[in-house]
């Protein structure tokens, strides 16, 4: 029974009065009153609600409806039951739309819209009450208080990301911000692969690289084999093996890749919407912000126009209550300041926009090799991961170690800080 109050809700019934009848019940249920007529007709008086439903259809209810083992088969009813009332009421808004001077595209973005709205509905409602989100903080509070490491988000892949943020929180909006050849996209990659090998199943849009170049990048993470390799060829038997192995290891990841390019965010939007829909995805990746459009004209306003677009990302981590992780390009007025001041801050965001307000975290990579900063290096390969901004916490640094022949970030082991990185890995 307690499974069916969390699955049940209110709004899964039509008739108001078996609404407000189920409503009671689950309050009596987290109070642990007796679940019974006496008590339930109780309640209802007590909450000014039993002119809503009398004594009389309650006892009907009880002799009248008969008990059922069952009751997930009746709980799949109602919720079908509810999808096609749905379904009516967006078919008749869309009828509505498309007899009016709205252009096409846009109706036939909110018929998708509508359409996986319904398929997700258990995911993300959007009215929560208190009960719902007492059972939900319970359960969060119970995980932390366990004491067996449980994110509160979703994994980073990487420890000291996880300790910084608690993971990736569903509906956050994630910027991670750096210059050209910095490794965003191997980044990226890295996280996204190493949350597949753990069962969470990431989307990415890449609008910069098309998608066999990322597995190519992927290929040689997991194979260690010099990504320029690929491109050459000569490889030995032994390293035909490996590969093949590592092929075999990626193969059954769950790992999506949009590489349209040119796409606009209303697509965008709609094509997320798709993947959560058909696919669960628990995450999605964009490679990168400055790199998506939008159907709308802002007259060669940059900054409007990318504020557009970082306010319907958001919107769209809500919706769907993922996360969304956007990579994005910085200003190249940084590299005019001098070492050590290269390093970027929230001001060096490229055609900011609403950047530092719509998003909940924003990170920073920062290679300090790459313009001779010789001060900041503590080891061949030396990056710095930093947040800027955190919504949900304190700002705080990773310190990684770049192996740009693979493609890969390696993670600093705590034993051997100030050390070499790469000769003890965390991958």
């Amino acid at each position: 029974m307690p499974q069916t109050f969390d699955d049940l809700t209110g709004d899964d019934f039509y008739l108001l009065r078996h609404q407000t009848i189920w409503d009671s019940l689950k309050r009596m249920w987290f109070l642990k009153l007796p679940i019974e007529l006496p008590t339930l007709a109780q309640h209802l008086m007590d909450a000014g609600e039993m002119d809503k439903v009398s004594v009389s259809y309650l006892s009907m209810l009880i002799n009248e409806v008969p008990a059922s083992v069952d009751i997930s088969h009746h709980v799949n009813i109602l919720k079908e039951k509810r999808a096609l009332r749905q379904s009516i009421e967006y078919c008749n808004a869309i009828i509505k739309r498309a007899m009016s001077n709205e252009p096409a595209l846009e109706t036939v973005d909110r018929f998708v819209e509508y359409a996986t709205g319904i398929q997700i509905d258990n995911v993300s409602n959007d009215l929560k009450n208190m009960d719902s989100l007492t059972h939900e903080m319970t359960d969060l509070i119970d995980a932390v208080q366990s004491g067996n490491g449980a994110l509160i988000g979703i994994d980073t892949g990487f420890v000291g990301w996880n300790k910084m943020t608690h993971g990736f929180q569903r509906s956050d909006l994630c910027i991670i911000a750096a210059r050209p050849s910095m490794g965003k996209t191997s980044l990226g990659l890295n996280m996204l692969k190493r949350q597949a090998k753990k069962h969470i199943r990431p989307a990415m849009f890449s609008l910069e690289m098309p998608a066999r170049q990322l597995y190519m990048r992927m290929l040689a993470d997991e194979s260690e084999i010099d990504s320029m390799r690929f491109f050459k060829g000569g490889f030995s038997v032994e390293e035909l093996d490996i590969i093949t192995d590592a092929q075999a290891l990626i193969y059954d990841l769950p790992i999506l890749i949009d590489d349209k390019a040119g796409i606009t965010v209303e697509e965008l939007c709609s094509r997320a919407r798709k993947y959560k829909a058909k696919h669960s995805i628990d995450i999605i990746y964009i490679d990168h912000l400055q790199l998506v459009d939008t159907k709308r004209n802002f007259y060669g306003n940059r900054n409007n126009q990318l504020g557009y677009i970082t306010i319907k990302l958001k919107t769209l981590a809500k919706d769907l209550d993922i996360p969304i992780v956007c990579f994005s390009q910085l200003n190249r007025n940084l590299e005019n300041r001098p070492n050590p001041n290269k390093r970027p801050r929230l001001s060096d965001l490229r055609d900011s926009g609403n950047i530092e307000q719509d998003a909940d975290l924003i990170g920073f990579i920062y290679r300090p090799e790459v313009y001779g900063d010789t001060a900041s290096i503590k080891w061949p390969g030396y990056t710095d991961v930093y947040l800027g901004k955190n919504r949900n916490g304190p700002c705080g640094s990773m310190e990684l170690s770049w192996n740009a022949m693979i493609t890969r970030f390696y993670e600093v082991d705590p034993r051997y800080a100030g050390g070499y990185a790469a000769a003890n890995p965390i991958t």
